[in-house]
């Protein structure tokens, strides 16, 4: 799913960029400056213009990437990108809040089955590709050379069965 502006929005304020680290992100992404982007020192409408300049020139991917990569040690814009706060301030509850845990847990619990069937596959594969490697190969001519034979003995009886 392509990033929205709105989005972007979010993860831009969410990580909080002081201005020279925005100038950075700017250059980097855009291939511009700040300062040739917007004139403003309000971080909020830095951040507007900075979006716009992307939308304008179809930078958004290549913007919400660099943001992404910058900011992806604040915890802040992980809360966002998970859309999950950690505190109790959005409305649910205790007990809401311990059965997602429950179901993170499951799915840890299954992803780690997965891992070890996974694993256990690659060792198999493993042993089989080893075990391939130490069989004794085809002798082709003994092959050939048993054709050949087959063959001979087949129109040989062919020629006794005609002459009879």
């Amino acid at each position: 799913m392509p990033p929205t502006p709105a989005r972007l929005y979010e993860l831009l304020i969410a990580a909080g960029f002081t201005q020279a680290q925005l100038d950075s992100i700017t250059q980097s992404a855009l291939g511009t400056g700040l300062s040739a982007i917007t004139t403003s020192a309000e971080p909020a409408e830095m951040v507007l213009a900075v979006i716009r300049f992307a939308e304008r020139y179809g930078l958004i991917r290549e913007l919400t990437a660099t943001v992404l990569t910058a900011g992806s040690d604040r915890p802040a814009l992980q809360n966002v990108l998970l859309d999950d706060n950690m505190s109790l301030e959005d409305g649910r509850t205790t007990q809401e809040t311990a059965l997602n845990l429950v179901r993170l847990e499951n799915k840890v619990e299954r992803l780690s089955d997965r891992v070890s069937e996974l694993a256990n596959a690659v060792t198999s594969l493993t042993h089989i590709m080893q075990s391939g490697r130490q069989a004794t190969p085809l002798n082709w001519n003994i092959i050939w050379i048993g054709f050949i034979v087959a063959a001979l003995v087949g129109s040989g009886l062919f020629a006794i069965a005609a002459v009879k």
